[in-house]
């Protein structure tokens, strides 16, 4: 994707549109009532084939401490995500943070 302005507000307005473009094909698959789909809020079990062992017993052994998900993209959809959170410092932490400190976040996929 060519953003073209690469200034805050150019960013801004790309990400605004790439999320009204996604909502409005999200609310088009909806409408459709599509049986390949599954609701949001429901359950489903997954059979997938030709999972490597290694990987297999990985996840297995994920799976008993912690919940496991499945997640990906639509054809629609782009790999450009907002995200909206708040950064608490921990209480052993004494030194000030500035308000536009740059943070590393660390995010683990399988």
């Amino acid at each position: 994707m060519n953003i073209g302005d690469s200034s805050p507000s150019g960013i801004l307005h790309v990400i605004l549109k790439i999320q009204k473009h996604v909502l409005a094909k999200a609310l088009e698959l909806d409408e459709e009532g599509r049986e390949d789909c599954i609701p949001v809020g429901s359950y489903a079990r997954l059979h997938i084939k030709e999972v490597p062992s290694a990987a297999a017993s990985k996840l297995c052994t994920l799976a008993k401490t912690a919940p496991v998900t499945a997640c990906g993209l639509l054809k629609h959809e782009s790999k450009l995500s907002v995200l909206h959170f708040s950064v608490k410092k921990h209480e052993t932490y004494d030194a000030p943070i500035k308000s536009k400190e740059e943070l590393i976040l660390f995010s683990e996929t399988l």
